[in-house]
């Protein structure tokens, strides 16, 4: 968990360089005035599938740490908001493909970002709603995190925002701000009580409520609290308890930690994310694998492809193991 105080560096500085008047070798463009190393770039693909979502299609090579300070460096006396404020303190996840949004008490008509140039807006903060970063040496004004994990959820909640999920298209964007919930509680330690208060005349309250009541801090990543979504409502459709990040043991010493478990059920659920693939992680994972089987429960790994079939599977397995969904009971 990343340490937030108002005064704090962002590491964003460290491969941002200012640019000479030409692109260097090995370098791409943030803006007029900043590069960085191409090998920071995110993947072509990833980009282009980004933008597909994005409203006006832009597409975001640079990553949004990188934006936000070339951005808030080279516009003195702005904000950065959001997103991009998120990203500046470190969250590692769901900030990279969108606006790198700035604050400014004296814009004029709100202007919209493109690949090299950020989204301005007129707005003011409340008092002791800015912090400052220090950044390459310059102190940058950023909304405090949970100010912009608020105004990150009103993005989510008027669908500027978005990413693909596994849900019900009612229910895509409460899942969206679930997961953006769960990753500032877990990577950035901001609490429900203050996204709450920062949300307050800026996001529902009603909707915000029910968002933090569905959040933890124990989600790992995005994807996790996913398939946390998926398995709760079949939990619920099988009157079944389900509980995060249970842990198992062999020979009295820790073994591995489910992200998720049915107890009655003996089910163990995993999200295996592109790490899984490296030799020696599938090596330790089969090991797993066979020791839980050991124990009388059964494995069941899921990676961002298959994530889709969780529900339809977990509802046959329940169902061959005698477990009775209550709707399908007579009352």
């Amino acid at each position: 968990m990343t340490h937030l105080y108002n005064g704090m560096a962002t590491t964003a500085g460290a491969l941002l360089y200012p640019n000479p008047g030409r692109l260097l070798p090995g370098m791409a463009s943030v803006n007029g005035k900043f590069q960085v190393p191409r090998h920071v770039l995110r993947p072509d693909s990833i980009v282009i599938r980004d933008s597909v979502r994005h409203p006006r299609q832009v597409r975001y090579p640079a990553p949004a740490e990188y934006r936000a300070a070339a951005h808030a460096l080279t516009h003195p006396g702005t904000t950065v908001a959001g997103f991009g404020a998120l990203a500046l303190y470190g969250l590692p996840y769901l900030v990279d493909a969108h606006d790198t949004v700035l604050i400014s008490p004296t814009c004029g008509r709100k202007k919209w970002g493109t690949q090299f140039t950020p989204t301005v807006i007129r707005k003011s903060l409340r008092p002791g709603e800015t912090w400052h970063v220090l950044c390459r040496g310059e102190h940058i004004k950023v909304a405090a995190p949970p100010v912009a994990a608020a105004q990150a959820l009103k993005l989510i909640r008027t669908k500027q925002c978005s990413w693909p999920v596994h849900a019900p298209e009612d229910e895509e964007v409460f899942l969206r701000a679930v997961q953006l919930v769960d990753a500032c509680r877990r990577f950035l330690g901001i609490s429900p009580e203050e996204i709450a208060e920062s949300g307050h005349n800026r996001v529902a309250t009603r909707w915000l409520a029910s968002v933090l009541k569905a959040s933890s801090a124990l989600a790992d990543s995005p994807k996790e609290t996913e398939m946390r979504f998926l398995a709760a409502k079949v939990a619920k459709e099988f009157g079944l308890r389900l509980e995060e990040q249970v842990e198992f043991h062999a020979d009295g010493r820790p073994l591995s930690r489910a992200d998720l478990g049915f107890p009655e059920a003996r089910l163990a659920l995993f999200y295996d994310g592109i790490h899984h693939e490296e030799q020696k992680q599938r090596i330790y994972d089969n090991t797993v694998d066979r020791e839980l089987a050991v124990q009388q429960w059964t494995p069941l790994r899921y990676t961002q492809n298959t994530l889709g079939l969780l529900v339809g599977q977990l509802r046959v397995i329940l169902t061959q193991r005698g477990f009775v969904r209550i709707d399908n009971q007579k009352i």
